[in-house]
């Protein structure tokens, strides 16, 4: 119950963050669909890269660390925008790095050769909490130890039992 009353007080504080996240979202559609209706008049546009193939720049971790230091500098001070500037910061960099996340687990699925139907269970999944906070920690940790290194298919003539 506590929980559940500090987020209906913050939720209206969100809408920023919530507001770029839907806008960003809408942005990659419009392009993804822009890249599939052009084509056959002849307009060619470069497709956005597979999931599984994204990665987020190594600096990402100095702006959520810049993003978590506004919110606890703020909390601290009493200074009610740079708390709020702090919280939406860090609510759009744990979209990213739940993003993160889900490019590995696509990228280890698709490793694995597990059919499309199989992959979207598994991406749907993900979203069933506490998934997300897993997946998005996953994305988090990704940047220093590079998950998609480890969930490389074996080469040809090694692995087990052979």
């Amino acid at each position: 119950a506590a929980w559940r009353s500090v987020l209906v007080e913050y939720l209206p504080e969100l809408l920023p963050a919530i507001g770029v996240l839907v806008g960003f979202g809408l942005v990659l559609l419009s392009y993804a669909l822009a890249v599939r209706l052009f084509r056959p008049l002849g307009v060619e546009l470069r497709p956005l890269e597979r999931l599984g193939e994204l990665r987020l720049p190594f600096g990402v971790v100095w702006s959520f660390a810049a993003a978590l230091l506004l919110g606890v500098v703020g909390r601290g001070a009493g200074v009610r925008w740079l708390l709020l500037a702090g919280l939406n910061l860090s609510f759009v960099h744990g979209a990213a790095f739940f993003v993160e996340g889900l490019a590995i687990g696509r990228h280890v699925l698709e490793a694995r050769a597990m059919p499309g139907p199989m992959q979207l269970v598994f991406g749907l999944e993900a979203l069933m909490m506490p998934m997300p906070l897993v997946v998005g920690g996953v994305g988090f940790f990704d940047l220093w130890f590079d998950f998609r290194r480890l969930a490389a298919p074996p080469a040809n003539g090694e692995g087990a039992g052979q």
